[in-house]
């Protein structure tokens, strides 16, 4: 069966940064998208809160960008 996630927290690849995020929690983000790519690892549909819809990569990718927020 194929895993779907759904996240208005989880970044399209188009996406290059964490543009708006002044209601985010940013220290448990980064744990979050740990769980969810944990939990999610057998994902073949992602769909973020806005734009292009992927498979997993759209997670680590979004790890990725929190990550680098305010780098």
């Amino acid at each position: 069966m194929a895993s779907k996630v759904y996240g208005d927290m989880i970044f399209a690849l188009e996406q290059k940064n964490s543009e708006i995020i002044d209601e985010a929690n940013m220290e448990a983000w980064p744990n979050t998208m740990n769980n969810l790519m944990y939990v999610y690892k057998d994902a073949k549909i992602v769909i973020p809160g806005h734009k292009t819809c992927g498979d997993f990569s759209l997670l680590p990718h979004t790890l990725e960008i929190v990550q680098n927020h305010g780098k």
